[in-house]
């Protein structure tokens, strides 16, 4: 087991920056949530009173979780967990229709557990959408091929 003084050795960056930075994160990790719990308080203390700005509050909430959705489906894709990472996948794409980036990575994820119909349906979208991913139908198609010739 290493220990402080040879973590510190191994490293550029000093130990005590590398606690600091630790502590850093920590603290505007609680701090995010914090302020998203704090958010989410807000717009439901609003609903009632003024439902129209509650929902103002959850939509900017959603948009700035999309993001995350769609990172933790394609990060679990690379790990090869495409069955947990398809419903966060699906969930990135239903709330971000219009965002290619999304229907790819749903379509790469569904191909992989061999739901090619999902796969292509979105491929498509992810076209549709975004003219860089206008040979994902074909790829999403030759991986079907390939699948049914086994």
């Amino acid at each position: 087991m290493e220990t402080l003084q040879d973590l510190a050795r191994a490293n550029s960056t000093p130990l005590r920056t590398k606690i600091q930075m630790r502590s850093e994160n920590q603290q505007f990790s609680q701090m995010s949530n914090t302020n998203l719990q704090y958010e989410i308080n807000d717009a439901a203390s609003l609903e009632k009173e003024n439902p129209q700005r509650a929902l103002q509050i959850y939509d900017a909430l959603f948009k700035r979780l999309d993001g995350a959705y769609n990172g933790t489906a394609w990060l679990l894709h690379q790990k090869g967990d495409n069955k947990q990472a398809l419903p966060y996948a699906q969930l990135a794409a239903a709330l971000f229709p219009e965002n290619a980036n999304y229907h790819d990575t749903l379509a790469r994820i569904a191909a992989e557990l061999q739901k090619f119909q999902l796969a292509m349906e979105h491929a498509q979208l992810a076209a549709q959408y975004d003219a860089d991913y206008s040979q994902l139908p074909a790829v999403i198609q030759e991986k079907k091929e390939k699948f049914s010739a086994k």
